[in-house]
């Protein structure tokens, strides 16, 4: 199955472990490179000393890695592992690509809506300019540091993942569920967000997409306020909503991390996914609210 053989890079995280479960449930055979001894995985796993060999003869190579940017304050070390995971494991990736004799058709390569920076309620499309602050740089150089593979290349903006089995959601829902949920800072900044399960549709979509190169927003078509999304899960959960984490209580606990992750907004809209022809299966939050909760 060497020809339908899609190797992943950050196949242990959220994204890679529901990605390689659902490939290999639509037929695809998956194998995972990382750095760790042991992968829970359906499919192969190779370390980075396999490069590149790995990829000889697969379909695609899709790159997710990346440390977790939400897990506590930013310190400068961190800023720069977060580079690193991202920057420096693109580069390597790419050199091994130029050193396989048979590559891969495709590179799908994963970036984020932090490209845009915080922009209110402008909406925010793939031709859009790059944004300022820390994400936007790094996403620019993530982005970079693919310019040179040697096969097409899709560039996924993936905004805000719903699941239960981690993310922003997860770390949420507790509250929520005791009462306690609300929204967090003014409550007006924007949540390009997108289920788990249509990001790994779109994934598979790309596979197949005649004309990959170039950008893909990896968001929902209705982005949201933060408010709105907050309303929306107490509903779905039938628990009250009036509680509310000021701006700067946010900052004082979390620093940066609150300003670019939490703070910030952005209106990302999949427009070049939808005219390509995906369709989404959860469009609207209430629909995968009511998939995630119900």
């Amino acid at each position: 199955m060497a020809d339908r053989r899609i190797i992943i890079a950050g196949g242990t995280g959220l994204i890679g472990s529901a990605l390689c479960e659902f490939l290999v449930h639509q037929g695809w055979s998956v194998g995972v490179i990382s750095r760790k001894a042991k992968a829970d995985c359906p499919g192969m796993v190779f370390n980075y000393e396999d490069l590149p060999g790995c990829l000889e003869n697969s379909y695609a190579l899709i790159n997710l890695a990346g440390e977790n940017l939400a897990n506590g304050r930013w310190s400068k070390a961190r800023k720069q592992h977060f580079a690193a995971s991202r920057v420096e494991t693109t580069h390597q990736l790419v050199n091994a690509l130029k050193q396989t004799v048979t590559p891969p058709r495709l590179l799908i390569q994963a970036s984020a809506v932090g490209y845009y920076g915080s922009r209110a309620d402008e909406l925010l499309h793939e031709e859009s300019a790059a944004g300022e602050g820390f994400l936007a740089e790094l996403a620019r150089e993530w982005e970079a540091s693919a310019a040179d593979s040697p096969v097409p290349t899709s560039i996924i903006r993936i905004g805000v993942v719903l699941s239960c089995r981690g993310g922003m959601l997860s770390k949420i829902l507790p509250l929520f569920k005791y009462g306690l949920g609300g929204a967090w800072g003014p409550g007006n900044q924007y949540l390009s967000w997108i289920h788990l399960h249509d990001l790994c549709r779109a994934c598979e979509f790309l596979l197949d997409n005649p004309h990959p190169n170039g950008i893909f927003n990896l968001t929902g078509p209705h982005p949201v306020t933060v408010k709105e999304f907050c309303q929306a899960l107490s509903q779905t959960l039938h628990r009250p909503n009036f509680c509310r984490i000021p701006a700067r209580l946010l900052k004082t606990a979390q620093g940066q991390m609150a300003d670019e992750l939490l703070l910030t907004s952005q209106k990302a809209l999949p427009k070049r996914l939808q005219k390509s022809g995906f369709t989404f299966q959860y469009p609207t939050l209430s629909e995968a609210f009511a998939n995630l909760l119900e």
